[in-house]
């Protein structure tokens, strides 16, 4: 990554008052990237609706499970990144209730956008000061996947208390949610009752460069697991799959560590790998990093549990790379477009079968299923009308 003092430059708030200011609110933001999708969703949104609202994005000074702050960036300081974006990284420390509260006031924002569903200063926090009528704008939050059942399964007890209190006081009927498919709209529903309103509408995908070329197979062949190292991901069904593989495979794991224990479970299942198969944990890189790494691999696996939108599984398609992924995320088409297998978690043997579907793939075969994953993302891109759909959610 360039320094944050490359990347950003010193900038007062200019206001426009022919558009609406939008705030959106989140934990962790560019040049951060250890939170995965949730930062890659919220960053896309603010660049695409900059262009329609005067939008201001205030985050932490840290990255995800980070002590020490962003290098040679300034805190409470309003920046103005190169990209366009106005950003106030605040010291997660020293933020209270009446830190944030003066920072929305200071804005006056006609839209709220809360990029998390449990953040204790950057959902919580604004719920509460809206409830008490302290503060006046409308508000939209997004909960990110947070109430997949898969991800309500850690922590429920503080997560049940949460949400029983957000239904009881009657909050889940006077702001909007922005769901990014229909199951996080019936996830959001059953929560919170089938009268609050909810808008569904897809994560902005990342802008990639697709490669001119023709993609060939490797020899051997390589997959790219990318995600961060969770029970949620089922990192050890990705890698116990390919013990029934004969044919000589590279398995790359890109991603943070967030749970030591499960990667020491996973590390053991990898350690009875056959001969055959190679195993590489590169660990966490930075977004732009991974982008120009896909092409180097062959396919991606990811037999996550949920993904709210799955970046990595776009832009692995963007990179001409066919997917191994599960029934559990909103790419549910793969199959018939002959880009990808989705696959049923419930059958772990599904992966080890189509694992040596791929691997037999010839080189022809291989190169129609890769120009098709591109083909796949451009139409996405191109057909998507994200924009207007996003202009209706704060109309």
């Amino acid at each position: 990554l360039r320094s944050s003092s490359h990347f950003f430059k010193t900038s007062t708030i200019v206001s426009d008052s022919r558009k609406h200011t939008l705030l959106v609110l989140t934990d962790w933001f560019t040049p951060g990237y250890k939170a995965g999708g949730p930062i890659q969703s919220c960053y896309n949104f603010a660049i695409n609706m900059n262009k329609y609202y005067s939008l201001r994005v205030i985050t932490t000074n840290k990255d995800y499970r980070c002590s020490m702050p962003y290098p040679d960036l300034p805190t409470d300081v309003w920046r103005t990144g190169n990209d366009g974006l106005e950003v106030l990284y605040t010291d997660s420390e020293r933020l209270n209730i009446f830190k944030m509260f003066n920072y929305i006031r200071a804005l006056k924002p006609r839209y709220l956008y809360l990029n998390s569903m449990f953040s204790l200063y950057f959902t919580i926090t604004p719920l509460f000061l809206y409830m008490f009528k302290f503060i006046d704008t409308q508000i939209i939050l997004a909960p990110r996947g947070m109430l997949k059942r898969s991800a309500l399964q850690f922590k429920p007890f503080k997560k049940k208390c949460y949400l029983l209190a957000f239904r009881w006081t009657g909050l889940s009927r006077k702001i909007k949610f922005h769901a990014t498919d229909q199951q996080e709209k019936e996830d959001i529903q059953n929560i919170f009752g089938p009268n609050c309103w909810v808008k569904v509408i897809s994560s902005f995908p990342t802008s990639v460069l697709f490669n001119k070329l023709p993609k060939l197979k490797s020899e051997p062949v390589r997959f790219i697991f990318l995600g961060r190292i969770h029970p949620i991901k089922n990192l050890h069904i990705a890698i116990s799959s390919f013990h029934n593989c004969s044919k000589s495979v590279e398995l790359t794991i890109i991603g943070s560590i967030e749970d030591k224990a499960y990667w020491n479970y996973c590390q053991t299942i990898a350690s009875s790998l056959p001969e055959n198969i190679t195993f590489n944990f590169v660990g966490e890189l930075p977004h732009p990093k991974v982008v120009a790494t896909l092409p180097e691999f062959d396919f991606l696996i990811l037999p996550t549990q949920g993904e709210n939108f799955g970046h990595a599984i776009f832009e692995c398609l963007a990179a001409g790379l066919p997917v191994l992924i599960s029934d559990q995320t909103p790419w549910k088409d793969l199959e018939e477009k002959r880009v990808g297998w989705v696959l049923p978690l419930i059958n772990e043997s599904a992966f080890s079968t189509a694992i040596n579907e791929a691997v037999s793939m010839d080189r022809d075969e291989y190169v129609l299923r890769s120009n098709a994953a591109q083909k796949y993302a451009k139409d996405f891109i191109e057909n998507s009308e994200l924009e207007e759909a996003y202009l209706e959610l704060f109309g």
